[in-house]
Parts: structure tokens; C-alpha cells; sequence
């Protein structure tokens, strides 16, 4: 009898002490992994934005690489203006542990006078943070919540890949989004169309279509290289962040291979 009671009571201790570690295990789950720089999602492509006159031949070539550059920027500020923007409002947002290793950063905020709830959860996995961000709407157009994208991060930050969904009412994968950091700051990114199929079933024609920007050392110190799978065409971009000249090379385009350049005005100079 009296080791029975022993045998109880050590089975007793051991639970309460089991117990006892979850519970502090659970109260104490260390820091939340960082969220990924913004610029992992939406880099800056302003400054190929100009109001040089587009029918102006001494613009033409410098015109051309802002007219490629400018159709990946349209669908960042309008057609992922809304996932975007969540990513933005992660930052600065307490997070709150869930469980599992999971992490939660919940906000709301407005975009075009429309009020969205976001929640960004990340879960740290071996070598990496998982992330997902779902989103819904109130008011005209409402909407219940749902995985908008999602993606991971190296926990070294380093690098990592998102890849986000049409909409609500698409819900597939529309683009996805690798990026690798250079030091303190983003060194490469590309993004690539990765949906099959538009709204009324027919073929994407785009699909595969991609950009590839980065920074690079020398005078031309940045350069975007896009792949258009409609036209089969390859467009190479080159040009410097501090005087703005540079160069566009797209041997179909302009029906001849080399490079054809723009000085710190946007206007065409021979190359040297």
C-alpha cells in the first residue's frame, strides 16, 4: 500500500512539474521573429516615372525602359495596392504569440476611404519564419477573411520569397516575389507572373512574364532585366541612381542588337 501511495505521489509531482513547464514554456515564448523589410515586397521604381513628352523621339529610348518598368509598377500601387499596404501596417504593430511557435501582428487600416483588418502570422520553422497574411473588408464591397499571400524568410534575413494571390475573388497566385538582401538593403529581387489562367478562364498569355531588379557596383549601378512571355522578348536596363543617365538594350524592339542610351535629362545620346 505504502508504495503505491509513493508511486501516486511521484506521478503526482512529475504531472504538476510537466504542468508547470508548459505553462512557463507557454508564457515565456522568447522574441518574435523580424518581419522582412518592406522593400521585399514593394520596391521603389519612381524614378522611372516622368512627364517627358512620350511622343518625343529625343526621349524615345529612356521612354521605352519607363514604359516596361512602369507595367510591374501599375500592378504594385493599383491591382496589390491592398495586400501591400498590410504588409506596410505590420510594421510598428505589437505582436502577440498564438501558439506553436506562431506569431500574430493584427491591424487595421484604409485604403482608398475602405476599411481592411489584416493579420500576419509568422511561425518559426528550423531554418526559416513561415508567413501568411489574411485579409477581409467592411462596408461596400465587404469581404470575409482570407490568405491574401504568403511566403518565408531565412532567420538570418537574408533572403526569402512571397508569393500573393489575384483577390478575393480569385483567390489564385498571381506573383511571386523572390528577394535577397546585399548587406543592410535589398541586393536582388525579381518578380515573376505565375497565374495560369485570367478571371474568364482564358489563357494568361503573360504567365512567366518577369523583372529582375538589382544593384550592382560601377557607374550604372542599377539594372533591371525583363523576360515578356507574350512577345518572347528580352529587355536589359542599366542606369545610374545618382545622375539618372543609362542604357536599354532589346535586340527585337529596336531591330538591332547593342545598346541604346539616355543621358541625366532622358534624352538620347550615342553610347560609348
Amino acid at each position: 500500500m505504502k508504495k503505491l501511495l509513493s508511486l501516486i505521489l511521484i506521478f503526482s509531482l512529475t504531472n504538476l512539474l510537466f504542468i508547470s513547464c508548459n505553462k512557463d514554456q507557454k508564457e515565456d515564448p522568447g522574441s518574435p521573429p523580424e518581419l522582412p523589410p518592406y522593400e521585399s515586397m514593394a520596391t521603389d521604381f519612381s524614378h522611372f516615372t516622368s512627364s517627358a513628352d512620350k511622343e518625343n523621339p529625343l526621349v524615345s529610348n529612356y521612354q521605352y525602359a519607363a514604359i516596361n518598368v512602369g507595367v510591374f509598377n501599375l500592378i504594385l500601387t493599383v491591382t496589390l495596392a491592398v495586400p501591400v499596404a498590410a504588409f506596410y501596417h505590420s510594421f510598428g504593430v505589437d505582436a502577440r504569440y498564438l501558439e506553436d511557435a506562431t506569431w500574430e501582428w493584427a491591424n487595421d487600416y484604409e485604403v482608398l476611404s475602405a476599411t481592411y483588418h489584416s493579420r500576419l502570422t509568422g511561425k518559426i520553422s528550423t531554418d526559416r519564419v513561415l508567413w501568411a497574411m489574411y485579409i477581409s473588408k467592411d462596408g461596400i464591397g465587404a469581404f470575409e477573411e482570407f490568405e491574401w499571400y504568403q511566403g518565408y524568410s531565412l532567420l538570418d534575413g537574408s533572403s526569402g520569397q512571397w508569393t500573393l494571390n489575384h483577390s478575393q475573388q480569385y483567390p489564385d497566385a498571381l506573383l511571386r516575389i523572390d528577394w535577397q538582401k546585399s548587406g543592410e538593403d535589398i541586393g536582388e529581387i525579381s518578380y515573376t507572373n505565375v497565374r495560369e489562367h485570367n478571371n474568364n478562364g482564358s489563357v494568361n498569355t503573360a504567365y512567366g512574364s518577369s523583372i529582375v531588379a538589382g544593384k550592382t557596383e560601377g557607374e550604372l549601378d542599377a539594372y533591371y532585366n525583363i523576360h515578356l512571355s507574350d512577345s518572347n522578348q528580352e529587355v536589359f536596363i542599366e542606369w545610374s541612381t545618382s545622375s539618372y543617365h543609362g542604357r536599354v538594350k532589346n535586340d527585337q524592339y529596336f531591330d538591332t542588337s547593342g545598346w541604346h542610351c539616355w543621358d541625366s535629362l532622358g534624352h538620347n545620346i550615342i553610347c560609348n
